[in-house]
């Protein structure tokens, strides 16, 4: 299984995407996933659908709402990243909201992670503060939590985050949810900056990078970025050409 780590050290322009798992149906979403990965993406995320997710804008919403229509729970990411396993060692992050974790388990989630080669998750809306007996079960597994840091977060409580971040941190590149607002290069390059003043993990941003140039522009400020709505967006519509344009294939 590849590393968080190695691909931030290989790679130059590290991108990383989403799946809905479950959007479509499971295979339909594990198909998607493969044909992110055989495109050419650096890190998936597998995202748990919730029907209250705070952070999302409207097209990661309708997302998840199809993939509960199909039924979908954790055990499905699970599976996914087993499936995943059988023709990819690209790292894997989940992307879930506190309350099906809470519901399943956090220290059991944590170990189904361990067991199927997930190295790392992302609670949009586990509080820092909150997050000690979470980042003890994690630490437990060999599972990072990826914290988030938004453009607005105080200096004192900027240091606390990044200083216990490992994996990378997702910096919230606007100010609202995702897939909204597109993102203020100077903006983001100043947060890069002030993050990287407390730590050496790697810096990604996310929300509202929505093309190659994106692409290109932003990691020349952080170590990665984050694409998902864009390419949900263009998976509905038919055009996945251009979401292998994006990625550089």
């Amino acid at each position: 299984m590849k590393q968080f780590k190695s691909v931030f050290e290989s790679e130059k322009e590290v991108l990383i995407s989403y799946v809905m798992v479950g959007d479509g149906g499971f295979k339909a979403s594990l198909d998607y996933a493969r044909f992110l990965i055989e495109s050419g993406v650096d890190i998936l995320e597998l995202g748990m659908p919730f029907s209250d997710p705070a952070a999302d804008g409207g097209t990661i919403l309708r997302a998840g709402l199809r993939a509960l229509e199909h039924g979908t729970k954790l055990e499905h990411v699970f599976e996914m990243a087993r499936e995943i396993r059988r023709f990819s060692q690209i790292p894997l992050v989940i992307m879930s909201y506190l309350n099906p974790l809470y519901q399943y388990g956090f220290e059991k989630v944590c170990g189904q992670m361990k067991a199927h080669g997930i190295e790392g998750i992302i609670i949009p809306d586990l509080p820092f503060e909150a997050g000690e007996n979470y980042r003890q079960m994690a630490e437990q597994n060999e599972v990072k939590i990826i914290n988030l840091v938004a453009l607005t977060t105080s200096e004192s409580r900027l240091e606390q985050i990044a200083s216990a971040s490992d994996g990378f941190i997702y910096l919230v590149a606007v100010k609202g949810i995702t897939g909204t607002q597109v993102p203020d290069l100077e903006e983001v390059e100043q947060m890069s900056k002030r993050i990287k003043q407390y730590t050496d993990t790697p810096v990604v941003a996310g929300f509202g990078i929505r093309t190659q140039e994106d692409v290109k522009a932003f990691n020349k400020e952080v170590d990665g970025v984050v694409i998902a709505s864009r390419f949900i967006e263009l998976r509905e519509a038919g055009k996945v050409a251009e979401i292998k344009k994006i990625i550089g294939i």
